[in-house]
């Protein structure tokens, strides 16, 4: 007779056999432990047959699948039934809002982030980290002397400390665009204003939060979209 043994601990099909004959008056065949002479059922994908109560019942097995708990936490599921009974989903919840304090941090990374990355100018893109901001004021206040030199508008070769040469400033894409003292100021200033149009930005930003109408990161994204 075909039996179909099972496990001990979680009812599951884990083979075939076939019963030995009983050599006990009216007993006819010897079933062993964890095992029956009950066919099982076709379990559907995603679904396992298991032996409950001494009979065969469906259950999902979702084994070996990344699930979620209400807070995001990602959970291999390692057990048979449904995991959804256990709190868990198979769709991974979106982030919850930060907080006020967190969207503060974020605005200031943010604002930073963009002060340090670059600035166009006459439609061409240039470097600002802290040290290239320096080189630009530096540069402007150079400038200004020649102008007040008598420096005009057109001459390239404006810088004292280097007569025979014109002057350039390298862009993002290394190329050297030439500037007479004039850009030369006018690209400082530029470079000054973004500065400060990102610094008070931010600040107007944080003012939003504070009042509620500025709750998510993206919402903040935007905004310093806005400053463009």
């Amino acid at each position: 007779m075909r039996i179909w043994h099972y496990d001990q601990k979680t009812g599951e099909l884990t083979g075939e056999g076939v019963a030995d004959p009983s050599p006990f008056p009216g007993v006819e065949w010897i079933i062993p432990a964890c095992a029956t002479s009950a066919e099982p059922p076709t379990a559907l994908p995603e679904r396992t047959a298991v032996v409950f109560d001494g009979e065969w019942t469906i259950v999902p097995d979702h084994r070996g699948e990344t699930w979620f708990s209400a807070h995001g936490a990602p959970v291999v599921i390692e057990f048979l039934g449904d995991p959804a009974a256990k709190g868990l989903v198979a769709d991974e919840p979106p982030a919850p809002d930060p907080t006020a304090p967190e969207l503060i941090v974020y605005v200031m990374t943010k604002r930073d982030e963009l002060i340090d990355g670059g600035f166009t100018f006459l439609g061409v893109e240039y470097q600002t980290r802290p040290t290239d901001r320096e080189n630009i004021q530096g540069a402007a206040t150079l400038a200004l002397m020649a102008i007040i030199d008598g420096a005009q508008v057109g001459d390239l070769r404006w810088n004292p400390d280097l007569p025979d040469q014109e002057f350039g400033w390298i862009a993002l894409d290394n190329s050297v665009v030439p500037m007479d003292a004039q850009t030369t100021v006018a690209f400082a200033r530029a470079a000054a204003s973004r500065k400060s149009a990102l610094i008070f930005g931010a600040r107007a930003i944080k003012d939003e939060i504070a009042a509620g109408s500025i709750t998510t990161a993206a919402e903040v994204d935007a905004a310093f979209a806005g400053l463009a």
